[in-house]
């Protein structure tokens, strides 16, 4: 009877061992999903991110576009008004001379119409 006890401990202690053995398998099972997913999770990331640089170097590209468009208008803008301003001086200093000119024409002509009286 010992013998067949024995036997039966023997069956237990196989069957507990097969049960650890499967435990085991998926436990091992489970971490090598548990890394795939990590894997896939860090290149979906890595894509990820690679679209969003791209995006934004794409609008930052656009930006500095405008940015030059606009710094090309305000030099031009620029470059009219300084020759706004050059003209405007120049028909100044004309008309002034004109005055001047008048000016003595006219003083000249109230001393001849006085002389001439």
């Amino acid at each position: 009877m010992d013998l067949g006890r024995l036997q039966e401990q023997i069956d237990i202690m196989c069957s507990g061992i097969m049960d650890l053995r499967e435990d085991l398998n998926y436990f091992v099972k489970k971490e090598e999903r548990e890394q795939c997913v990590a894997r896939i999770m860090t290149g979906i990331e890595a894509r990820f991110v690679k679209d969003i640089e791209k995006l934004v170097e794409r609008k930052e590209q656009a930006v500095r576009e405008k940015v030059d468009s606009l710094e090309f208008k305000y030099q031009s803008l620029q470059e009219n008004v300084n020759q706004l301003h050059k003209n405007h001086a120049e028909q100044l200093e004309s008309m002034e001379i004109q005055m001047t000119k008048t000016y003595y024409l006219s003083k000249e002509a109230h001393k001849k119409a006085n002389y001439n009286e």
